[in-house]
């Protein structure tokens, strides 16, 4: 067998080759050391969570002490969470969210209605935060555009229904990609402001979010893969693109997201 080894400023040295004290002391600075290694980790892997935390629910992880009725944009999602599961139990043809919606009973779909309407209301006061603090008439218009289309196409895929078709397809169509064109549009002036701006001494406000963003292609993607098929998959992207639509507009909520947007809760929740 090998005899016990220890590190020691970086060598390896036959613990059972030294007198008794010097092979004890050298056992345990090898403990402590092992020790040490173990808590930066942790400590580590702690701060990169709390990180992640703080910037992809950043919404909620700055309320995270308050009462639960200050806590409008999880509840929110919790409650579209509730839809989906009832969901999963109805018997339908087509198994997409508006099939869904033709088949769910009035207190069903009202869950549906709820989360959809909080999230509409959500983009209405961030697209007049955005355009009320822009300075550039070209900017505001951009911003203004970037809020209001996909709020528009919203509203139309829940004012016309799947029965009607061919509106109902070109409001979603039309939603879809307004949405996907405003996180671009969002992320390149976050860019510009990042890289330019702050040069010039001025205050720069962006976000580090991310997440939303990313599950919205991810589901984006799936929807358009199996947009032929009447199946769990196709359902399932529908549900994370709108999830990840939903927390994108709420995580605008957050202080300081905003110039002259100082304060926690301007706009209550």
């Amino acid at each position: 067998a090998m005899p016990a080894r220890a590190v020691d400023g970086g060598h390896y040295t036959d613990i059972e080759a030294l007198p008794g004290g010097v092979a004890r002391d050298a056992s345990a600075r090898a403990r402590s050391t092992s020790r040490g290694a173990e808590k930066s980790t942790l400590a580590s892997s702690s701060s990169r969570a709390r990180s992640f935390l703080s910037t992809q629910f950043g919404v909620a992880w700055d309320k995270r002490r308050e009462s639960w009725t200050h806590q409008g944009e999880i509840i929110t999602q919790f409650v579209f969470v509730l839809f989906v599961v009832f969901t999963a139990r109805l018997n339908t043809e087509n198994i997409s969210l508006c099939g869904f919606m033709e088949r769910a009973p009035n207190w069903h779909g009202a869950l549906y209605y709820w989360s959809a309407t909080a999230t509409g209301n959500s983009l209405a006061w961030s697209t007049m935060r955005s355009v009320r603090e822009e300075k550039n008439a070209a900017m505001k218009c951009a911003r203004f555009a970037a809020g209001a289309v996909p709020l528009l196409s919203l509203l139309g895929t829940l004012v016309y229904p799947r029965c009607l078709w061919t509106r109902h397809k070109r409001h979603t169509e039309n939603w879809a990609w307004s949405v996907t064109a405003a996180m671009v549009f969002e992320w390149v002036v976050d860019w510009y402001h990042r890289k330019f701006k702050s040069r010039d001494s001025e205050r720069v406000m962006h976000s580090d979010l991310a997440l939303p963003q990313f599950t919205w292609c991810v589901g984006m993607l799936t929807t358009t893969f199996y947009y032929y098929t009447s199946s769990y998959q196709f359902f399932s992207g529908e549900i994370l693109g709108a999830m990840s639509f939903s927390w994108w507009v709420m995580s605008k909520h957050r202080a300081g997201t905003f110039v002259n947007h100082p304060e926690m809760r301007v706009y209550t929740w």
